[in-house]
């Protein structure tokens, strides 16, 4: 489910640059600055690595009998540690 973990960049939803992987890519070379919103959403899945996207174009489906979960959490970098918006 590598494909479906994403960082985005949030003054509005879904703002550029998208499809930040959730993994270590060494080519993807850009750096988080202060200020900037993002939200982390993970994904979990006790199988499958592959997704399909139902044609609800909302619903995402692992391998059979796969167990899965998403959640996510909105944070706001600043020059110290990150402001965890979403913790409770």
């Amino acid at each position: 489910m590598d494909e479906w973990f994403r960082w985005y960049y949030s003054r509005a939803l879904h703002e550029e640059p998208e499809h930040i992987a959730g993994y270590f890519d060494p080519s993807d070379q850009r750096i988080l600055k202060e200020g900037m919103v993002i939200t982390i959403e993970p994904f979990l899945s006790t199988k499958s690595r592959v997704v399909t996207e139902e044609a609800d174009g909302w619903t995402l489906s692992g391998s059979s009998g796969n167990l899965s979960a998403q959640y996510e959490h909105t944070m706001i970098i600043t020059k110290g540690a990150p402001i965890i918006v979403t913790q409770h």
